[in-house]
């Protein structure tokens, strides 16, 4: 049996567990919000951060340039010079094959101001 001074109790109290529950719904749908502002910002420093890579260890492909100890790069064509005793005469048919351009020893040394 239901008493009115029971229904009177639980009227009062209505509204108290009516607030409650709203703040319990908003604290969880908040919760959701901090976690994907939280995420979307770990993203976005991700994205515009600089990495740093492993020196020691090379990426498939790698096509970058390294100078060695006797200053010349390995992909610019030209063969180093053997350290040991061959002979001269050797490399230098190899440079005139490669320098068959034609050069004037007069050419850049008369200026026409007549003009």
């Amino acid at each position: 049996m239901i008493r009115p001074l029971d229904l009177q109790t639980l009227y009062m109290n209505l509204e108290k567990i009516g607030k409650e529950q709203a703040v319990s719904k908003e604290a969880v749908a908040q919760a959701q919000a901090n976690q994907v502002q939280r995420l979307q910002k770990e993203h976005d420093q991700g994205q515009h951060a600089v990495g740093r890579t492993n020196p020691t260890v090379g990426a498939e492909g790698d096509t970058s340039v390294k100078v060695k100890a006797d200053s010349q790069n390995p992909g610019s064509g030209e063969q180093a010079k053997p350290r040991s005793g061959a002979p001269a005469s050797q490399e230098e048919p190899e440079k005139e094959k490669k320098d068959s351009t034609w050069k004037d020893p007069e050419l850049g040394k008369h200026v026409d101001l007549s003009g």
